[in-house]
């Protein structure tokens, strides 16, 4: 099992970074991604708190493939998506907190973002509702495939979505065709 836990993360007082940390099947850390993306507009004002990443978008060798994670707002931007792919993910995972206005937005560009770039991209979306203009957030996950469907939750690679962390059971190693060769 392979863990890609969504965390808060402090670099030092007053120094804030919204992180997925990987932690491999061995329990080993091969490393974090920093959210690059933080808005700044309407309700969503992560500029206040949140610092840009600044660790780039790495690709990490863990136990069940080469994963790469981008962090909610950052879906918008297939660059990352891209680069992530040209640095050998075959699975990128995007842990969001997205309310029900822009469902339709996100189901999409996880489907897209895999069809795009020939990999795998797992996204998983919060719970709850804060009572704000926000509305109630979905909690749902989703994987885009290289046909631009969706893993339906009770197919493999097997899903589960707990409080934030998305976590892979069983996969093994993933063999993907490269398009174009």
């Amino acid at each position: 099992m392979v863990i890609v836990a969504a965390l808060y993360e402090e670099e030092a007082p007053g120094v804030y970074y919204n992180t997925a940390a990987v932690i491999d099947a061995d329990g080993s850390y091969p490393g974090k991604y920093r959210k690059l993306h933080i808005p700044d507009g309407g309700w969503c004002r992560e500029k206040l708190y949140f610092k840009p990443g600044n660790l780039g978008l790495p690709v990490f060798q863990t136990a069940v493939g080469r994963i790469g994670v981008v962090i909610c707002n950052d879906r918008h931007f297939p660059e990352g998506y891209r680069a992530l792919a040209l640095g050998g993910a075959e699975i990128v995972f995007v842990p969001t907190s997205t309310g029900p206005a822009a469902r339709p937005t996100w189901d999409l560009e996880v489907k897209a973002a895999a069809f795009a770039n020939g990999m795998f991209v797992g996204a998983v979306n919060r719970v709850g509702d804060e009572n704000t203009e926000m509305g109630k957030y979905f909690g749902t996950s989703l994987f885009g495939v290289l046909r631009s469907s969706a893993i339906e939750p009770s197919s493999s690679p097997l899903v589960d979505v707990v409080h934030g962390a998305l976590l892979l059971f069983g996969i093994g190693h993933l063999p993907l065709p490269l398009w174009g060769q």
